[in-house]
């Protein structure tokens, strides 16, 4: 977690953890949001099964959850509660932020980039599809940081994942490149040259890595004896593959077969 410390104050839970004996007479209405938390990847994969519903005593939202065991029935009844929430949309933001923190504790996270609380989190492909948020922190104000999704991806644009985790890290440029100038007129000279010397460069490296990852896999899905498109009697053969990329028949084949064997 020690690499990730800076985001802790920008995850903060906002909700109280309390227990249902806590919560008293409630009656609660229908669940409005249920989802899963991810949990560690390892032998027995758990999950945190998480419904919010209003709660009829202040007429506030509650998070129920309950620990199950990925493909199992859950056990029944919830082991711990969030409460206190003034609608639907801030136990769920609360909900986020658990997520993401269980996966940073868990280091089970699949990519992450940014500049200190200010970042962009894609979440363990848990259940096959994948989720990428955005943690927006005003000015660098972890106090006061916001967190939403910024793309969710069914399992079938799985491939896509790259991009939309580059398209994310691009949004997180731009904002940053208006504190920049903010910082300027502020006077605050070292904070600007850092974030427009150091931290934007490293940025727009990460997002150019994240897209040429998706290309190459995008590519090598094509270019497979399955995909239907290169090979002999196929649309076009190896060797006008290559003739066309203007590169070397046989490197192009190392690099494809490599890939293959890679998985």
């Amino acid at each position: 977690m020690m690499k990730y410390e800076i985001l802790t104050e920008a995850l903060k839970i906002r909700g109280t953890t309390t227990s249902r004996s806590e919560l008293g007479d409630i009656r609660f209405g229908p669940p409005e949001i249920t989802m899963a938390i991810p949990r560690p990847r390892g032998v027995i994969l758990t999950t945190s099964s998480a419904r919010i519903q209003g709660g009829t005593l202040d007429g506030g939202y509650i998070v129920q959850i309950t620990e199950e065991t990925y493909g199992q029935e859950a056990s029944g009844a919830p082991t711990s509660y969030l409460a206190g929430y003034r609608d639907a949309e801030a136990a769920f933001l609360d909900l986020q932020r658990t997520i993401v923190l269980a996966a940073l504790k868990d280091s089970s996270i699949e990519a992450i980039a940014g500049w200190g609380p200010d970042a962009v989190v894609r979440l363990p492909e848990v259940f096959g599809g994948s989720v990428i948020v955005r943690i927006d922190s005003p000015l660098g104000n972890a106090a006061e940081a916001a967190l939403y999704p910024v793309a969710d991806l069914a399992p079938e644009k799985i491939a896509d994942a790259g991009e939309a985790f580059a398209d994310a890290i691009d949004q997180l440029i731009a904002d940053l490149s208006e504190r920049v100038e903010t910082f300027k007129k502020a006077d605050l000279q070292d904070k600007a040259e850092i974030l427009d010397s150091l931290a934007l460069p490293w940025l727009r490296k990460e997002a150019a890595q994240h897209r040429a990852m998706t290309a190459r896999q995008h590519f090598l899905a094509a270019a497979h004896p399955s995909g239907g498109l290169v090979g002999p009697g196929l649309p076009i053969t190896m060797a006008d593959l290559a003739r066309n990329l203007y590169t070397d028949r046989g490197n192009l084949t190392r690099t494809i077969n490599r890939a293959l064997r890679e998985g």
